[in-house]
């Protein structure tokens, strides 16, 4: 039988991603019309690209961690790189300098989203894999599982209602304010 902490602990790593991933989703297309200067096609391009490559990279981020061997386990250090990853990819995201003209804006917009897709694997694909690992019986782990979809809920609201207020709260910002 896990401890109830360890069941909880796990499932609070969703809190962080889930505002990662939300802020990203709500902001991210009005973010790079209104403030980087794309067209929302270009925008959305970009965004459906960040999805199709998520659907090769999750399986090789899937086969990195299976084979990897450290004294920290298999996953833990992709789950502590992707974090911290996830940390720089957001602000990165959302730190385009002013000025630039519209290929730059572009593929500045690229790098970002791609770096934000990667870190989101890099943390994501290794610690939905832990719960297999860590316990086999599957009453555990829907116990871990109940906990992570009550973190995603809270991150979502967390995310849907602060992160449109911190953009306008920014000077000179009028992202969210139309």
């Amino acid at each position: 039988m896990l401890p109830y902490r360890a069941v909880l602990g796990w499932g609070l790593g969703t809190l962080p991603m889930a505002i990662y991933f939300n802020s990203f989703n709500i902001l991210a297309l009005r973010y790079f019309t209104d403030f980087v200067g794309l067209t929302a096609a270009a925008a959305g391009f970009l965004i459906g690209i960040s999805k199709l490559y998520d659907a090769f990279s999750d399986p090789v981020m899937g086969m990195i961690s299976d084979r990897t061997r450290s004294r920290f386990g298999r996953r833990r250090p992709y789950v502590l790189a992707g974090g911290v990853l996830c940390g720089f990819s957001l602000f990165f995201l959302f730190s385009a300098p002013e000025g630039m003209n519209d290929s730059q804006a572009f593929w500045y917009a690229a790098a970002g989203v791609i770096l934000y897709a990667t870190s989101y694997t890099i943390y994501n694909i290794p610690y939905m894999a832990m719960p297999a690992e860590i316990t086999t019986d599957s009453g555990q782990r829907s116990s871990m599982m109940s906990w992570r979809v009550i973190c995603i809920g809270i991150g979502g609201l967390v995310a849907g209602t602060v992160g449109p207020k911190i953009v306008e709260c920014q000077p000179g910002c009028s992202v969210m304010a139309a």
